[in-house]
């Protein structure tokens, strides 16, 4: 008995040492995120981020938080751009997704790609971009009908557009939301049943990303398996299918929706698949596809003039981009 006593005091010394280099990590993390977010916005009024870094200090918990608690958070939450219309409202409205890109990271509200879509088109715009997430919540917002119960308070009851801003990230961020790896240890993933459809499914080591250790062990060592160059054709079909699911679901609210994507080329040298010919498999399945370097080919949209400094588009670069949008899918 004695024996077993010593056992469990040193299982928890050991846990309670990990937990501080667990915590010593995080704290560390943490800080550089915030000083690099803080440099972004240095010469920005942004009222959405400004008031982030006065309400942002670092907790460490152990919790994990499934996507629908992150929505449902935010969806109503006064700070969140949601929705811009026109005064001369047209009808038939767009529905935004994708990252940060789509939620319009360290802009002012009359820079975001949805405002100034409003502004040229007089639709009502809907942004549903998720900062630090990809596709995953688009395939989840499309199978829930709170979504659609939460247009149609705003007088969206005719969607014509969907519009998905995608970066080759999305495919690394695909897996990660799966596995709750993710900065923000949220997690929404979806993996193809024997039919063909997505369904939710989570592997049974989710719990351990509680934990910062874990989450970057993950990132270090099982992910780049998923990444791999020799995967890249397998990583898309999965791309595909996620499209495609959510396609098929807005349908179902949206019949003649048209659904289109655009293809930003941010970060696409550690993926590749912003080249894949199968793109053209997805303009056979019915979807818009607008390829910002094939579109728009004597811009660099990863260029410091089209960028803030971290990347993210900035007001310019939707300034090119929304009107050549309009005019070839007659938004």
């Amino acid at each position: 008995m004695k024996n077993f006593y010593i056992v469990l005091i040193n299982i928890a010394v050991l846990f309670v040492l990990f937990v501080i280099l667990d915590y010593v990590a995080a704290k560390s993390s943490y800080n550089i995120s915030m000083k690099q977010f803080k440099d972004n916005i240095s010469e920005r009024d942004e009222i959405f981020a400004q008031d982030f870094i006065k309400n942002s200090s670092f907790i460490y918990n152990w919790n994990l938080y499934y996507f629908p608690q992150k929505y449902n958070t935010i969806a109503d939450n006064s700070l969140r751009r949601f929705a811009y219309a026109g005064e001369n409202k047209k009808e038939g409205g767009v529905i935004v997704f994708g990252c940060s890109f789509a939620e319009g990271a360290f802009l002012n509200d009359d820079e975001t790609f949805e405002y100034q879509l409003m502004h040229h088109t007089n639709r009502t715009v809907y942004n549903s971009g998720y900062s630090g997430f990809g596709i995953s919540p688009m395939v989840w917002m499309s199978k829930n009908e709170d979504f659609y119960k939460s247009i149609a308070q705003t007088g969206g009851n005719k969607i014509e557009y969907i519009v998905y801003i995608y970066i080759s990230d999305h495919i690394r961020r695909m897996h990660e939301e799966r596995y709750g790896a993710n900065n923000m240890k949220t997690y929404i993933g979806f993996k193809p049943d024997k039919n063909g459809s997505l369904i939710e499914k989570y592997p049974f080591y989710l719990h351990l990303n509680r934990f910062y250790v874990f989450r970057n062990i993950y990132r270090a060592i099982i992910e780049p398996e998923f990444m791999k160059i020799e995967n890249a054709d397998k990583n898309f079909d999965l791309l595909k299918l996620h499209f495609k699911e959510a396609k098929k679901n807005f349908e179902k609210h949206y019949p003649n929706v048209k659904f289109i994507i655009i293809k930003h080329p941010f970060f696409d040298q550690n993926y590749r698949a912003y080249e894949l010919q199968t793109w053209n498999e997805l303009k056979n399945e019915g979807f818009f596809i607008f390829d910002l370097k094939e579109e728009l080919p004597e811009y660099d949209f990863e260029s410091s003039e089209l960028t803030v400094p971290d990347g993210h588009p900035n007001a310019k670069a939707w300034s090119i981009v929304i009107p050549e949008l309009i005019k070839k899918f007659n938004l």
